[in-house]
Order: structure tokens, then C-alpha cells, then sequence
């Protein structure tokens, strides 16, 4: 435990307006632990501690994957005095195609995927020279995709693995995707590399998470305009105007429409499932929920915190 620590972790899910988020929390005073990245992953590595030593005063962590990952929470939880959570939700279908589309776009080594992953080239220059960085960080090269290093260090797959499984995914479309991932997690019980359905499933993460950590200190949210000014109150944090849009994805690689009923074929009577279920999780908890489930389910909305 580092004393006096104090960190605000985004832990999930992506393609939920976390980069938004984090950007926010940014302009509001809040600087990155790792500066000019959003997603360092450091809580995957034992490097996390002596990062978090040396910095001062609260920061921010956007590192989305720590929701999937107990022994992330763990750290975080060992090594951070003060720590708040946040979880961000977003209507499953369209995460689902979200993220395929935001994949297409960051794969390549283009110099703006590798700014969006890495920071820009200053960023990557600084932490190439840092010796409590973990690996990844420091690579002067990132292999034959901008996510092959990535891939290796947050997954512990070889380089071959992390470009094959890169390559495999280039090459399907939306539909052929859906259809390979459901039929590994039937035969394998997970999801294969680059799984845009892995972070879709709610429930099965947020039962993970508050098993890990205190629910006092996680806040769950719908990243809509009426909730916003609640999750800065719990924060602590002015609230000072409408989140910006950031990280939209772009490119033609799909008809969007189209996405969306394969996957509502494929996965809506799930999603729709995991949805009350998820709810149904949270109000068992002390976590503070924001949550318009117009987004999730067009069910209901909800509303309820703890006192800050």
C-alpha cells in the first residue's frame, strides 16, 4: 500500500464513452498516472506500486480492461489508499458493433492509432526512457500491428499469436465474426483474442468485480446526460458542462444498420437477460448506480447513491 494514495480507476467497459470520460476528468484537473495514456494497463504489472510512489495528489486510470481481470482489482486494491471505481454501461447491440469498428480502425500502425494507444510520439519517447514502466510501454517497436505488443503483454500470448489472431480478424466480416466467437466460447468457456462480445456481457463482469472490491467504493453508469452531474457529485468533481465525444470509430468496414440486427439475432435475447440481471445485481449492492435502462433494455430508469 503506497500511503496517501488516491486514484480514480475506469475499469470498464469500452466502446461506453470512457474515453469521453476520461477526457472530462482530465479538463477538470485530474491528470493521467501515466501521462499522455489513457490505458497504460499498469495494474496488470507488478511496476503499478512504484508508479503510483511517485506520483502526487489524485489521478486517473482509464484502463478499461481491470474490469476482467481479478488480479488488476487486486492490485489496485493493495496498492491504492483511497481508490473509487467506475463502470461504464452502454446498450450491448451497440457496444457490440462499437467495438468491432473501433478495431478496424486502431489495428494498423498508423501514426493516430498509435497515438491513441501509446500517446503521441513525445509520450512514447518519455516512456521508452522510464525504467517503472512496465514493458509494453517501453517498446521502441510495436511490432507488425499497433496492438501486437499490447496484445502480448495484457493476454501473455506470443507475437506470432497476437498478429495471427490480428490477421484472423481483419479478414471477417461482422457476421462471420459473431459466429467464430460464439462457437470458441462454446468449445474453449472464453472468449478468443480481440473478442468484440467479451466486454457485452454485464453481469458476469460486475459479479466479478464486487466479489473483488468494496461496492462502497465502485459507481456504475450510463453515460447520459442526466447522470453525469450525479457521477461528478460522488466523484467530488465540478461538474462543469456535457461530456465531449471522443473516439468515435470510423471507417466503412460495416453497414451499421445491418451490425445491429445480426447481433440482435445473435446475442439480443442474451443481452436482454444479462440487462435485468445486471440491474437486478446492483440493487443488492451499496455501489452508487446511475443508470437510464432506456439504454440497456428500454425497461426502466434508476437513480440511487449512498451519501458522499
Amino acid at each position: 500500500m503506497v500511503p496517501g494514495s488516491r486514484g480514480i480507476f475506469i475499469v470498464g467497459f469500452e466502446r461506453c464513452a470512457t474515453t469521453s470520460l476520461a477526457s472530462y476528468l482530465v479538463a477538470a484537473g485530474i491528470p493521467l498516472l501515466v501521462p499522455g495514456v489513457k490505458e497504460p494497463y499498469l495494474f496488470l504489472f507488478d511496476e503499478a506500486d512504484g508508479v503510483v510512489a511517485r506520483s502526487s495528489g489524485l489521478t486517473l486510470d482509464g484502463s478499461v480492461v481491470y474490469a476482467l481481470r481479478p488480479d488488476a482489482l487486486k492490485r489496485i486494491i493493495d496498492t491504492v489508499a483511497d481508490y473509487r471505481i467506475i463502470v461504464c454501461l452502454r446498450n450491448q447491440i451497440e457496444r457490440t458493433v462499437s467495438a468491432w469498428a473501433c478495431y478496424h480502425s486502431a489495428l494498423e500502425p498508423t501514426d493516430e492509432a498509435l497515438r491513441n494507444t501509446y500517446g503521441d510520439a513525445e509520450t512514447r519517447r518519455q516512456l521508452a526512457r522510464d525504467p517503472l514502466m512496465p514493458t509494453h510501454l517501453r517498446r521502441a517497436s510495436f511490432g507488425r500491428y499497433t496492438h501486437t505488443t499490447l496484445l502480448q503483454a495484457v493476454c501473455g500470448v506470443g507475437e506470432s499469436e497476437a498478429d495471427e489472431a490480428i490477421t484472423l480478424f481483419t479478414k471477417q466480416s461482422f457476421g462471420e465474426r459473431l459466429l467464430y466467437e460464439t462457437r470458441w466460447h462454446r468449445k474453449h468457456g472464453k472468449y478468443p483474442l480481440l473478442s468484440v462480445l467479451v466486454q457485452s456481457h454485464y453481469a458476469y463482469h460486475l459479479r466479478a468485480l464486487f466479489s473483488a472490491v468494496d461496492p462502497a467504493r465502485v459507481a456504475v453508469v450510463t453515460l447520459t446526460p442526466e447522470f453525469v452531474p450525479a457521477l461528478m457529485r460522488w466523484l467530488g468533481v465540478p461538474y462543469t458542462g456535457p461530456l465531449p465525444h471522443e473516439n468515435r470509430s470510423r471507417g466503412n468496414w460495416l453497414d451499421a444498420e445491418e451490425a445491429r440486427q445480426l447481433c440482435t439475432a445473435a446475442m439480443g435475447a442474451a443481452f436482454a437477460s444479462e440487462s435485468k440481471e445486471a440491474m437486478s445485481l446492483l440493487n443488492k449492492t451499496d455501489c452508487a448506480s446511475f443508470i437510464n435502462m432506456d439504454v440497456l433494455a428500454n425497461q426502466w430508469s434508476t437513480c440511487h447513491a449512498p451519501p458522499v
